[in-house]
């Protein structure tokens, strides 16, 4: 989206709705998010970009070890602005985030996992693929990232390693939806 001759003070700001579908690997399960937005600006001189993603606490089904049924509300916390470049006219941003678990249930029964209970360190997801610049439609990106292990979980005993050797680890898809707002 360089537009020749552009001032590199001249950027846009897009707003978009975001959807995304996660595949963790090591559970054989996915997890779907609510509903979030990203907003990005756009330099359209430079074609950097940097944003603001804000997705929703969301309920989340598992089972574990193929027979335990398990809830937790998942969130994901960015870790400093998404930021990516424009090359050719498509969309390349990363964007940092931390995975936090609370309301954990296990067959039924809460497991005390405390208020500080994720991921030691951000997961990075890279989008690459066409601008969402068209209102009213979807674009699909899908992403492979890591999820790294599990810290500040478990109130009685530590039970991070728990939780790292469940689903912690690489190989994880990531499928998210863009639909700019009008």
């Amino acid at each position: 989206m360089l537009i020749p001759g552009a001032s590199p003070a001249a950027d846009i700001e897009l707003r978009h709705d975001v959807r995304t579908t996660s595949r963790i690997r090591k559970l054989g399960s996915e997890l779907t998010t609510a509903p979030g937005v990203m907003q990005t600006t756009v330099n359209l001189g430079t074609g950097k970009l940097t944003g603001t993603l804000a997705i929703p606490p969301s309920k989340s089904y598992f089972v574990v070890l193929g027979f335990v049924p398990s809830t937790a509300t998942v969130e994901f916390e960015p870790v400093g602005p998404a930021a990516g470049t424009l090359p050719g006219g498509k969309l390349d941003i990363t964007v940092n985030l931390r995975l936090r678990l609370r309301d954990v249930h296990q067959a039924g029964l809460p497991l005390d996992v405390g208020p500080d209970c994720r991921t030691e360190e951000p997961m990075v997801v890279r989008l690459v693929g066409d601008l969402p610049i068209l209102p009213n439609t979807d674009y699909r990106y899908t992403s492979v990232f890591r999820i790294p292990p599990f810290t500040g979980c478990g109130v009685r005993e530590d039970l991070s390693p728990l939780f790292s050797g469940l689903v912690s680890g690489p190989d994880n898809q990531l499928v998210t939806t863009l639909r700019l707002r009008n």
